[in-house]
C-alpha cells in the first residue's frame, strides 16, 4: 500500500485479513519518516496503525498495542489511540474513563496533574483527575458532566463563557502551589517562550520534510517565514514562566453542563509553569479556527473574543505576549491539521491566511 498520490496522508488504508478499510480521523508523523495513523474501522471502532517512510501500511488489531500491555485487558470502549503512546477507553458502566500509558509512567503522569486538578478546582472548574489514583500504566478518571462546548447551542454558550470567566478569573490570580521539599509528588514542568518556540518549529519541520498538502512553492515559502517570524517574536521578548497553566487548553478540553453551570476543564497532563498569557492565547486560537471551519457560529467566536479580552485586561495581561502566543498557536493548529487527511481544503486555506 501507498500513500494517495494526493496527500502523504491517505485517506484510507486496507484492513489486513479483513474486509474493508481503516477510515485514518488523523496522524502524527514519526522521527523514522514513517506516519503514526488513527481511523475508525467499518463497524465503528478506533483503530491504530502505521504507515512506514515507504508507504507500507499496517494496522493493528482492535485494543492491541506491544507497547501499551494494558490496553487488551482494559474494559471499556476505545475513544484514543496513539499508535505506542497513550490509549483512552470509556467505561459506562464504571462511570469512569481510563487512560493506558506505558508500563511505570502512570502514577508520574497523574501526580503531574494534581497541582493544576487542584487549583481549578478551588477556582469552581471541575476535573476528571482530581480524586482517582493511578498505578502501574493506568490511570482512572471519574466521568464528569456537561457537553463539549463546541456542542451547546447558543444560549447555553453564554452561560458557558461567564462560568469560564468567572472561574478563570479565580484560577488565574491563585498563588502557584508550593511543593514541599519532602513530598513525593512530581515536580511542575517549566514551559519557556523557547519552549514553544521548538514545538512549534518542530511542527514545521515536520510539515516541510512530509509536505502532507503539497502546498505551491509560494505558499509553502510565505508560511515559513511567517513561521519563522513568529519563533523570533515569542523569543524576543520573552518574559518569567511563573504562572500555572493547562499548557494545551482548547475547545475539546471544555465540558459545560447547564443544570449545575458548571464547567470541566479535561485531559490535565500538559500542566506547566508558563508566561500568564500563553492559555487564553491558545483557546481563543482554537475558537476562532471552530468558527472557520464552522464548529462553532461567528457570533459565538465573537462572544469569546469579548470575554477574553475582558479576562485579559482584568488580569493584567501582556497584549504583545498574547498576540505572540496567539499567533504561534494559529501555526500550529495548520501544522497538526495538515495531518488529518478529511480537512485537508481546511487546512491549506487556514494556512495560507484565507479567514
Amino acid at each position: 500500500m501507498t500513500p494517495s498520490t494526493t496527500h502523504r496522508v491517505p485517506l484510507e488504508i486496507p484492513l489486513p485479513d479483513e474486509a474493508g478499510t481503516l477510515t485514518i480521523d488523523r496522524a502524527w508523523p514519526a522521527q523514522d519518516g514513517a506516519l503514526v495513523v488513527e481511523g475508525t474501522d467499518p463497524v465503528g471502532r478506533c483503530r491504530a496503525g502505521r504507515i512506514d517512510p515507504e508507504g507500507i501500511a499496517t494496522v493493528t488489531p482492535h485494543r492491541q498495542d506491544t507497547r501499551l500491555p494494558g490496553l487488551s485487558s482494559t474494559r471499556g470502549t476505545l475513544l484514543v489511540h496513539r499508535l505506542g503512546k497513550r490509549a483512552v477507553l470509556r467505561d459506562d458502566e464504571a462511570g469512569r474513563y481510563v487512560k493506558v500509558t506505558r508500563p511505570g509512567k502512570a502514577a508520574r503522569i497523574h501526580q503531574a496533574t494534581r497541582p493544576l486538578a487542584g487549583a481549578l478546582s478551588s477556582a469552581g472548574f471541575a476535573t476528571a483527575d482530581e480524586s482517582l489514583s493511578a498505578s502501574g500504566d493506568l490511570i482512572h478518571a471519574r466521568a464528569v458532566a456537561g457537553s463539549l462546548i463546541a456542542h451547546l447551542d447558543p444560549d447555553a454558550w453564554g452561560l458557558a463563557l461567564a462560568a469560564f470567566e468567572r472561574s478563570w478569573g479565580s484560577f488565574a490570580t491563585q498563588a502557584v502551589p508550593s511543593r514541599p521539599a519532602s513530598s513525593p509528588m512530581t515536580p511542575l514542568a517549566t514551559h519557556t517562550a523557547a519552549d514553544e518556540a521548538s514545538i512549534l518549529a518542530a511542527w514545521l519541520e515536520k510539515l516541510r520534510a512530509f509536505d502532507p498538502l503539497r502546498l505551491t512553492p509560494v505558499t509553502k515559502r510565505l508560511f515559513v517565514e511567517r513561521v519563522e517570524r513568529s519563533c523570533q517574536e515569542l523569543t524576543a521578548d520573552a518574559r518569567r514562566a511563573g504562572a500555572l497553566a493547562h499548557r494545551d487548553l482548547h475547545d475539546g478540553q471544555l465540558l459545560f453542563d447547564p443544570d449545575s453551570r458548571q464547567l470541566a476543564v479535561l485531559d490535565l497532563d500538559t500542566a506547566a509553569l508558563t508566561e500568564p498569557e500563553l492559555d487564553l492565547a491558545n483557546l481563543l486560537a482554537h475558537l476562532d479556527f471552530a468558527a472557520f471551519i464552522g464548529t462553532i457560529s461567528r457570533p459565538m467566536r465573537d462572544q469569546a473574543h469579548a470575554m477574553i479580552e475582558r479576562l485579559q485586561l482584568a488580569l493584567g495581561g501582556n497584549p504583545e505576549r498574547f498576540a505572540c502566543y496567539r499567533t504561534a498557536a494559529e501555526h500550529r493548529i495548520a501544522c497538526v491539521w495538515a495531518f488529518r487527511p478529511r480537512s485537508h481544503d481546511r487546512a491549506i486555506a487556514w494556512l495560507a491566511g484565507d479567514r
